[in-house]
């Protein structure tokens, strides 16, 4: 909650100033892929787990953050409202730098611009459960960049 709570602070701020910003450092990276002329392909789906940097060309994507309201899968409670979970990725190319916030729920932005790219969010899993929420590092999202 508390990252929630500091998250939803920094979000004017960051569509305002769209100042960079890093994970705290923890966890492997990995490449993915590089593009153009690597495995991804503009417009194709590829996941990206949390702590994972992607390496497109010149760009990179860090997914650094997660926070999910969604209602729990195998739930025996009725939620009012399908919830929402959003995640931060980190996009660099040369030294520009921004701080996307990717949404789960098509009622928010599910996708950001940079370096002339769009990054969509299409999906996140795991979904959450109803009395348990998914360790940071289980979750992967499926991204799509389109030039």
């Amino acid at each position: 909650m508390r990252n929630f709570i500091r998250a939803l602070a920094l979000l004017p701020a960051l569509a305002i100033t769209a100042c960079g910003g890093g994970g705290d450092g923890e966890g492997d990276t990995k490449a993915l892929a590089t593009f153009p002329g690597g495995g991804i392909n503009p417009g194709e789906q590829f996941l990206l787990g949390y702590g994972e940097t992607a390496y497109l060309g010149p760009l990179s994507l860090e997914f650094t953050d997660v926070e999910d309201s969604r209602c729990g899968a195998s739930s025996s409670a009725v939620c009012v409202w399908e919830g929402n979970a959003f995640i931060l990725v980190s996009a660099t190319n040369g030294t520009a730098s921004q701080v996307l916030t990717l949404n789960s729920n098509s009622k928010f932005p599910i996708s950001a611009v940079f370096a002339g790219h769009v990054i969509e969010l299409r999906r996140l899993d795991p979904q959450p459960r109803f009395t348990t929420q998914p360790a940071l590092e289980e979750y992967s999202a499926t991204l799509v960049i389109d030039p």
